[in-house]
């Protein structure tokens, strides 16, 4: 609708130039005039063109009619004999040309025409910003005289005259004085219309209310009179003989309704309508037992189709015994105590039941309804959705829309009758049968009959509000997110039953409940009005694409929700953010219209004192409302960004409201909804525009799958049809008026996926054996047809043909159109084109889709098949083969990769990390196979697969594979299904973890401390002898260290580690992060050692899932020292489940159980990440906010041992840390002695890397250099520029995705599972190149291969890579990693990825470089640092700030520091 109506707006196309002529055909005189203008200045040539355009219009104003017609043909002939003489490539040029021409002129056009442009960035109180005015209702249709706004289609109301149908007449006075609404008794009567109706009904349901419930069930009528001994109801009090009982009967029927007003209004009936008078007269003159009155009327003529249908006598059929051979019919027995239920189509339907509308007993809609196209005069069958559009219209007089809620009941009566005729369109009427080919095939060649073949047609996508229907809604919607990415924008528009456009059109005594035709008629022209706003105008900037779907709330109103995306992604500053976004309440005296608007319409609540809140749910805010107040806008990579909502500091902004009986809520910018200020002063209502994120994306894609609109029960035994919702009366009108409920642009083009002859067809009686004779091309068909004789469409994939091909008469055009590729010799147009979805149990079809997503050009169903010219058996195999999924046969790839390149110990740890991560099927079958190649080495190093083991080796290797996954993941070889026949060494976790913590070789200990603690400083030698003290004492503690980045706090804590080893004792090394923990002897990572659940930050009640028997309940029962490095980044209720943990373990009531726990950390570096947190909600999970941080004793060093030469570069550092030198716009500067500033991205590159396409092979240079930034995003861009500059071509590796519940794979198919990138978690694609410097990203062999752990590649296979570790204990060393299953956490889709877990690490995020040291260190500053302590982590990266290269726009940067965190 929206696309169609801008295709509506005219623009002017120039008329094809006139040729200029050659030289050799022009005159002396007109060369020199040539060569003078083109010696003219622009001034000269502007005017002279002045000139001769005022000359020009003179003469045209002068000319005569015939003067005027002489020129045009002229021109027109010039015009054709210009073109006659045209080469093929001169005609392509030249319109071309002039496409281009008009594309310039209408964006010219519209950006003269509306100033709006990008104004959603820059709002200004001070402008007057014009209303979204949608003007008045002035169009008038000359056919039926229904009024109409400007941009609604001019066939809304008659189909520009198709529809020929009578009016309802006014109801004569008294009734017509009861609807006006301007007295007393009209009010009272408006109020209880209802139950003055049903009084009146021919015909009643069991309930007044308007639900489902009640619209499914058909109304029944009683016999004409009553039985004997019964009270008269409904038709029968028409047949009673006094006015005065029947109305006295009617109000002992119905309570509440006044006896004057009923009997007013039963003599208005009694005298006009038709329907009583009709049977009054039947059972007078035409005694019978029954009557039947035929569903249809017959009309002969369109004349006679204009004048008012009303049933009369000679309709009616009279019989003495029930007869049923009439369908649809009316049957009404004279004197029964049955009920008879009325048809839905009958033509006196409406009458029956609404009365009061239908006063004169009109007929409602029935078959008999024609359609007459004016032009030919011919007729086709009128559908109840154009009959009741026609009746609903606003005219001049139109008597329906006076009855308030008695017409919004009627309204969605009637929306009901017309899905009720569309579904038995597609059931009964269709009669279209569906099967697939083959089948239909051999039935046909088995002469069944039609009955016999296949099954009844269900609903298809195509039918509006149907499930299907939504569900490929739903999928476009990830089509459109696998083309542009995220979008950027989510917007919610809600009607505003206030506007003035439908105040305006009320009756009086009318609210915009009684108008449901008002609301969703003006909300569509609101609706029309923001998307050009924001398409045309292009307030947020050019947009590439765009979706929205219109839902309707509880309260009837109508919503639309909306995704954006922009074609300049919106910057990840702040500002930016701010200037498109506001959660903030206005300047309620320089803005008070939109301090109005918002405290009236983006105020979420409040329901802090309401607990019937529909938002709260276990007396929380679902939406977590209020929010807490914030300074500055907060982005975390642009996957979550928390607004910015300043505490008031002048009462002015905030305000009070109403929420229950005598409480009042303060309303302040804790409440405010992100809204964008320009639109919702333009709009004035409720206009939420947010960032969208993951989150906001799915939410989108949940609301369309559950949008479905009711689909009948009787319909379908499918279950998936019996999916009801209550609909309301605006949606009703909005499904009557054929408004769209949802919209895409670009359109998405749909392709098919089938087996071969297993395509479906829908067929009738008449041409299923034409079909199976005459078989017709689907999509896909004819893509292998046009591969076949295209040669260009041989590089194309299956969904990038509609790019350059148009689907016309079941096969595929060349576009005429579009972006012409003169090499190619092709034009192509941006589409978007996505497979329908497959779930993954129809198997086969399931991978005949992955292959058409990666098969360019096949040209029939076998090349799919075919891989490496070897035809396989199944698609499956095929998909194998290309490495699209996994299979079994790919863990003994990877192992056999590995062996000619290892040794036996890293083949073991390979097939540790298979067993631990990979979840082969046959664990055993694996082992068997290289148990050989596993546990033996060869004199060389090398593995020998000929070498044979004796079974002590064999066992041994067990043992060591064994003992390698205990560290891994916990889990035994029986854990792991490594069948114990093997003879493994099954000494259970318990043994392992307390055998781990006591094997530690004494004489190293010894020799090591010796050899290091006389090199401690004065600051260390202090902590040493405290920390010492307290374990000898016995009496437990809790010290915090706190230690600047340099200080020595590894080396210091090592050798405490050390000195308890030393003496037998148990001494836990626990870290935050694994890298953190390499660096500890014996380290590993909190969360692994403690069994801390993953989502520690939401728990209520905090534990470590530590049973008593455990292993790791052992070694916490005996230690005497737990060592917790980089605590400030770990979660306080992590500490505090280790607090309840111990005392309950040791059954020791003392802090931590009278263990010495030794936290360390810097508090100036990084706070504990929760995605989507505001700053005070970081400080409250950080340990300074737990109880436990006054019982802790805090020790200090301050001494920087990696820069002790240059000690004013120390304490600069630590006044960065502690934002002393801020601003108080918290930025800084960078003094010349601190760092090295470049001026560009490609300077810091050259500096931190010079001639890195020679030096990458050194390892040791690789290892001391890297290039740090605060995104991301930012990171990436800087690692793909830097690994071009290496020698060699690119190695790509493609994930293998697939969603963990099954029942979603087709919701979310694997193509969009790929285009998923999270924060911290591999990509779908990954491009190395040997030599890369390369950053782990999960903890798979700790300590040696942990997150953090920087590698360069060395060699690269198919499933393995071989790298060289970079940083750590492991440094040197020689590994392999395979593809393992990674999980996102905290992800918002669920879903498996099977992917190398690395990522390119020339450059890393600062985050996840804290720990670690340089010699060399670049800091990327084009984005500011977003979050605490990140520009402090960046500059304590080197060794010597010569080395410290920065760059930063203007020398300048942002400095967050938060010192609530450091006090």
């Amino acid at each position: 609708m929206f696309l169609g109506m801008l295709r509506a707006l005219k623009v002017s196309v120039r008329m094809t130039p006139r040729k200029r002529k050659s030289s050799e055909s022009m005159s002396p005189a007109a060369i020199k005039k040539r060569k003078q203008r083109e010696k003219e200045t622009a001034e000269k040539k502007e005017a002279r063109l002045t000139k001769q355009r005022h000359r020009t219009a003179q003469n045209r104003a002068n000319e005569t009619e015939e003067q005027r017609k002489h020129r045009l043909n002229q021109n027109s002939q010039r015009n054709r004999d210009s073109r006659a003489e045209e080469t093929s490539e001169q005609t392509e040029n030249r319109r071309q040309a002039n496409r281009q021409n008009m594309s310039k002129k209408r964006k010219e056009a519209e950006l003269k025409k509306d100033d709006l442009h990008l104004e959603g960035f820059n709002y200004n109180i001070a402008a007057d910003y014009p209303p979204a005015d949608i003007g008045e209702m002035g169009d008038v249709c000359v056919y039926c005289q229904a009024r109409r706004y400007k941009y609604e289609p001019k066939g809304i109301c008659c189909l520009k005259g198709q529809i020929q149908l009578a009016g309802l007449d006014d109801p004569p006075n008294p009734f017509d004085s009861y609807l006006s609404g301007k007295n007393k008794k009209s009010k009272q009567f408006l109020a209880k219309i209802l139950k003055y109706n049903s009084c009146f009904q021919l015909a009643q349901r069991e309930s007044l209310n308007a639900s489902k419930d009640q619209y499914q069930a058909l109304p029944k009528i009683s016999s004409i009179l009553p039985t004997a001994n019964t009270n008269p109801k409904s038709l029968q009090i028409y047949f009673m003989k006094n006015e005065n009982k029947q109305a006295q009967q009617r109000c002992t029927n119905v309570r509440g309704i006044k006896a004057d007003i009923i009997l007013e209004l039963q003599q208005i009936l009694h005298q006009n309508n038709q329907i009583i008078k009709l049977f009054k007269t039947a059972i007078k003159e035409m005694p019978s037992d029954y009557y039947i009155l035929p569903p249809d009327s017959t009309i002969s003529s369109p004349e006679e189709q204009k004048a008012r249908q009303f049933p009369t006598i000679n309709e009616i059929i009279v019989s003495n015994t029930q007869d049923n051979s009439y369908k649809g019919a009316l049957v009404i027995s004279k004197c029964s105590p049955h009920l008879r239920t009325v048809p839905r189509f009958h033509r006196s339907y409406d009458a029956l039941q609404y009365p009061l509308i239908f006063w004169q007993g009109e007929d409602g809609y029935h078959f008999g309804w024609k359609k007459i196209n004016s032009k030919t005069e011919k007729t086709t069958k009128m559908s109840s959705r154009e009959f009741y559009a026609y009746h609903i219209m606003i005219r001049t007089s139109n008597h329906i829309l006076k009855f308030g809620k008695l017409f919004t009941n009627f309204i969605v009566d009637m929306f009901m009758k017309i899905e009720i005729e569309r579904i038995s369109f597609f059931k009964s009427e269709n009669k279209k049968r569906i099967d697939s080919f083959c089948s239909l095939k051999d039935a046909v060649e088995k002469n069944k009959s039609f009955l016999e073949i296949g099954k009844e047609s269900q609903l298809p996508s195509s039918f509006t509000g149907g499930p299907s229907y939504w569900f490929e809604a739903a999928q476009d919607v990830l089509a459109c997110k696998k083309y542009y990415g995220i979008p950027d924008l989510f917007i919610t528009f809600k009607c505003n039953p206030d506007w003035q456009e439908i105040q305006v059109q009320l009756f009086t005594g009318q609210t915009s409940k009684d108008r449901p035709d008002l609301i969703a008629r003006v909300f569509k022209q609101k609706l029309f009005n923001l998307m050009k706003l924001i398409t045309r105008s292009e307030i947020f900037g050019e947009i590439q694409c765009w979706n929205y779907f219109v839902k309707f709330q509880k309260n009837g109103l109508p919503e639309a929700k909306m995704l954006v995306w922009l074609k300049e992604k919106l910057c990840a500053f702040q500002i930016d953010i701010d200037k498109v976004i506001c959660a903030e309440l206005p300047d309620p005296v320089k803005d008070a219209k939109l301090f109005d608007i918002v405290v009236n319409h983006m105020v979420h609540g409040p329901c802090d004192h309401n607990e019937k809140a529909p938002c709260k749910k276990e007396g929380e805010c679902t939406e977590k409302y209020p929010k807490s107040f914030l300074n500055s806008t907060e982005i975390f990579d642009m996957s979550s960004i928390i607004y910015r909502r300043r505490q008031p500091q002048d009462e002015r902004f905030s305000t009070q409201r109403k929420v229950g009986k005598g409480k009042d809520s303060k309303i302040d910018n804790s409440w405010i909804v992100p809204y964008s200020p320009l639109l919702c002063k333009m709009f004035e209502t409720h206009v939420n525009v947010e960032i969208c994120d993951l989150e906001k994306l799915k939410f989108y894609i949940n609301q369309l799958s559950i949008n479905y609109s009711i689909i009948l029960e009787d319909y379908d035994s499918n279950a998936q049809c019996k999916t009801e919702r209550s609909i309301t009366s605006s949606e009703a009108v909005w499904r009557i008026l054929n408004f769209p409920l949802r919209e895409n642009f670009p359109p998405v083009a749909r392709f098919d996926v089938h087996l071969q002859d297993q395509h479906r067809v829908y067929f009738t009686e008449n041409n299923f054996k034409r079909l199976v004779a005459e078989p017709e091309n689907t999509k896909l068909t004819a893509f292998f047809q046009l591969c076949e004789t295209d040669q260009f469409a041989e590089s194309l994939l299956y969904p990038e043909v509609s790019t350059y091909y148009t689907w016309t008469h079941k096969k595929y055009h060349k576009r005429k159109r579009g972006t012409r590729d003169t090499i190619k010799n092709v034009y192509s147009q941006e589409t978007l084109a996505r497979i329908c979805a497959v779930h993954p149990s129809d198997s086969e079809r399931y991978h005949l889709r992955l292959l058409l997503y990666e098969v360019p050009g096949p040209k029939s169903f076998d090349a799919l098949k075919t891989v490496g010219g070897q035809k396989c058996e199944t698609y499956k195999e095929a998909c194998e083969k290309r490495g699209l999924i996994i299979r079994e046969e790919t863990w003994e790839t990877t192992l056999q990769e590995a062996i000619e390149y290892s040794t036996a110990e890293q083949l073991r740890n390979l097939f540790s990390i298979i067993l631990s991560f990979c979840k082969p099927s046959n664990p055993t079958s694996l082992w068997n196979k290289f148990k050989g190649n596993l546990s033996k080495d060869n004199k060389n190093g090398r593995n020998n697969s000929n070498s044979k083991c004796g079974e002590e080796q064999v066992i041994e290797a067990l043992r060591q594979i064994e003992n390698k996954c205990m560290l891994m993941n916990g889990r035994t070889m029986k854990d792991l299904n490594i069948n114990s026949q093997t003879g493994s060494h099954e000494s259970g976790a318990q043994d392992y973890e307390y055998k781990r913590e006591m094997n530690y070789d004494i004489t190293k200990l010894r020799e090591s401390c010796d050899k290091d603690k006389p090199r401690l400083g004065q600051e260390q030698l202090v902590v040493y002898n405290v920390i010492q003290e307290k374990i000898t004492s016995g009496a437990g503690g809790l010290f915090f260290l706190d230690a600047p980045g340099g200080t020595g706090k590894t080396f210091l804590l090592n050798i405490l580690l050390s000195e308890i080893r030393m003496q037998k004792k148990i001494a836990l090394a626990l870290a935050s992060t694994g890298l953190a923990a390499s660096l500890l002897d014996g380290g590993r990572t909190a969360h692994s050692a403690l069994k801390l659940p993953l989502d520690i930050a939401t728990s209520i009640h905090p534990k470590c899932n530590i049973s008593n028997n455990s292993g790791i309940a052992r070694v916490l029962k005996e230690c005497v020292l737990i060592v917790w490095d980089e605590c400030t980044m770990a979660n306080k209720k992590s500490l505090e489940a280790l607090n309840i943990t111990l005392k309950k373990l040791r059954r020791n009531n003392l802090l931590m159980g009278g263990v010495v726990v030794v936290l360390s950390g810097d508090f100036r570096q990084t706070l504990p990440v929760i995605p989507g947190s505001t700053v005070s909600q970081q400080f409250n999970a950080c340990i300074k906010a737990s109880f436990l941080w006054n019982e802790c004793q805090e020790e200090t060093l301050t001494t920087n041992m990696r820069v002790q030469n240059n000690q004013q570069f120390s304490e600069h550092l630590l006044n960065i840390g502690d934002g002393e030198i801020n601003r108080k716009d918290e930025m800084i500067s960078f003094p010349s002695w601190f760092c090295c500033l470049v001026q560009s991205v490609e300077d810091l590159i050259s500096k931190v890397y010079p001639n890195i396409s020679k030096n990458f092979k050194n390892n040791e240079w690789l290892s001391k250099r890297a290039i740090l930034a605060p995104t991301n995003k930012c990171v990436n861009r800087l690692n793909v520029r830097i690994q071009n500059k290496l020698p060699g071509s690119d190695f790509t590796y493609k994930s293998m995705d697939t969603v963990v519940n099954t029942e979603e794979s087709e919701l979310y198919p694997q193509e969009f599972l790929n285009t998923l990138e999270l924060p911290g978690f591999p990509s779908h694609i990954l491009e190395l190149k040997i030599g890369s410097a390369i950053l782990l990203m999960r903890n798979i062999d700790p300590p040696n291969l942990c997150n953090g752990t920087r590698l360069s590649v060395k060699a690269l296979f198919p499933n393995i890579i071989q790298a060289t570790v970079l940083n750590g204990n492991s440094k040197g060393k020689d590994v392999f990693i395979p593809r393992i299953y990674c999980t996102p956490i905290n992800s918002h889709f669920l879903f498996n990825r099977l992917q190398f877990p690395v990522q390119l690490a020339f450059a890393m995020t600062i985050h996840k470089a804290q720990g670690q040291t340089f010699q060399v260190a670049g800091v990327n500053l084009e984005q500011p640092c977003f979050s605490h302590g990140q520009l402090y982590v960046a500059c304590s990266r080197v060794t010597d700030p010569q080395n410290l290269y920065i760059y930063a726009p203007d020398g300048r940067t942002k400095n967050i520091v938060h010192k609530k965190a450091l006090m």
